[in-house]
């Protein structure tokens, strides 16, 4: 009762939402496999109602995660978050099931019981793949055109990265990863997309060494995503700033020469509010101006208002196989890479980390090197 208490009634209608659509889901998997392959009743019966239960307990998980600090719950939530990596890629295999399983009928055969099993063992290790190649965090380098770049700027490099999700899945083990990661590629400076956090409440004191040894060596630049805002926002914020880095809510300030500003999140119909805090800023119309904000979003206002380049993350570039293809479809070209819209540059990053299930396939976490160059 405690939970309910302190959810929105949105926040409620979403959980209830997830849970019929991942139960349809769960059980369609289960079922498929039970009929596919060849099993005793006793467990054919004891994998259906796994697939009835595993939507309840991994949402009741997810809704545990942010309001208990008990370490029995920050175990339930990883192990679901496993669970889910492996659930999806096996939802993948009982649709090709279903599909085989429908065109053999019409031939009027049966499905011959080999084919399942190598379904079956593809779709986990599929899963498992993922699970390896989200823990290889890759380079991608950029060289961008600016003009009026100060000539303190010319031929600098900066490091972009976005979409840690630090929390209950990936933490400081994650973190120290990445840190070793960027303090070899030796930047100039280091830019954050957002995303930092993944929500629920995790100890930051850890985080807050290891990022200090970035801000001893560099500036460090950050703006916040949605996913801060899931979890105690405040809390979060605090411990970014008490690692050294620079936090732009809305804000901006002028380095070597050029405008750096932070936007907050905000959903793509924010037009207005966006072009509003530009009219608030205290830019010099003379400098550069480069923009982190977490979604690659807002491209005409950011353009109109003199800005040269924006960073961003969020689309995770699907995440995992095949999911790139919808994320895709909401962003167009701008969902992954270096691509331009008139005279702004964008750059939106893959990310680091992982939301939900800690699963990248055929799309691992990356860190961005940029250079810039004057036009």
């Amino acid at each position: 009762m405690l939970i309910l208490k302190n959810m929105t009634k949105e926040s409620i209608i979403f959980l209830l939402s997830v849970s019929v659509v991942t139960l349809g889901l769960s059980f369609f998997t289960a079922f498929l496999y039970t009929k596919a392959i060849p099993m005793s009743q006793l467990l054919s019966r004891g994998v259906r109602i796994a697939g009835f239960v595993f939507p309840f307990v991994f949402v009741l998980a997810n809704a545990l995660s942010r309001f208990s600090n008990l370490e029995f719950v920050k175990w339930i939530y990883t192990f679901m978050s496993v669970g889910a990596g492996v659930a999806f890629y096996l939802l993948l295999g009982a649709i090709l099931l279903g599909l085989l399983m429908l065109l053999y009928k019409i031939f009027g055969k049966s499905l011959p019981v080999y084919i399942s099993w190598i379904v079956l063992i593809a779709s986990t290790a599929l899963s498992v793949l993922g699970f390896i190649q989200a823990r290889d965090i890759k380079k991608v380098s950029y060289e961008v055109l600016i003009e009026n770049l100060p000539r303190g700027f010319e031929n600098k490099k900066a490091i972009l990265f976005s979409d840690t999700h630090y929390g209950l899945v990936n933490n400081k083990r994650a973190v120290k990863r990445l840190v070793n990661k960027i303090n070899g590629e030796n930047p100039d400076l280091v830019f954050i997309a957002g995303d930092l956090f993944d929500g629920p409440d995790v100890k930051t004191s850890p985080m807050i060494a290891l990022w200090s040894q970035m801000s001893l060596k560099y500036s460090v630049f950050y703006a916040p995503g949605n996913h801060e805002e899931y979890g105690n926002y405040g809390k979060f914020i605090t411990s970014i700033k008490d690692a050294g880095f620079f936090v732009l809510e809305d804000e901006a300030v002028t380095f070597n020469g050029v405008n750096i500003v932070g936007l907050k999140y905000r959903s793509k119909n924010k037009e207005a509010e966006v072009a509003e805090v530009f009219e608030n800023l205290n830019i010099e119309n003379d400098f550069p101006t480069f923009v982190i904000n977490h979604p690659p979003t807002f491209l005409e206002t950011l353009e109109d208002n003199g800005a040269d380049l924006m960073m961003s993350g969020h689309t995770h570039r699907g995440q995992f196989w095949p999911l790139r293809y919808i994320t895709k479809a909401i962003y167009g070209k701008y969902h992954y890479g270096l691509n331009t819209f008139k005279s702004l540059q964008i750059i939106t990053t893959s990310g680091v980390g992982t939301a939900g299930p800690p699963v990248r396939l055929f799309n691992t976490p990356e860190i961005v090197e940029i250079t810039f160059k004057a036009k």
